[in-house]
């Protein structure tokens, strides 16, 4: 989800003066420590919020890959 952002240089480029240096380092190394060691898979979600409240979950466990099968209800991320 963040792939955009790779690293020091990403982030001095996206002109962020208005965070402080402790800041800056945290997402630093939240962006240097995701993962592909874990895949998480979500299987019909009937109620979107749940699907959701999955994502918000992975990303901030830095997990970078979710696969969603589709049978019996459309999965749309809100």
């Amino acid at each position: 989800m963040l792939n955009r952002f790779r690293g020091k240089a990403a982030i001095q480029a996206s002109s962020v003066d208005f965070l402080t240096e402790r800041r800056r380092a945290r997402i630093l190394s939240a962006l240097n420590n995701r993962t592909r060691r874990i895949t998480v898979l979500l299987e019909d979600i009937y109620d979107p919020l749940n699907g959701n409240a999955v994502l918000r979950t992975a990303d901030g466990l830095g997990i970078q890959d979710i696969h969603v099968a589709e049978n019996r209800h459309k999965f749309e991320v809100h």
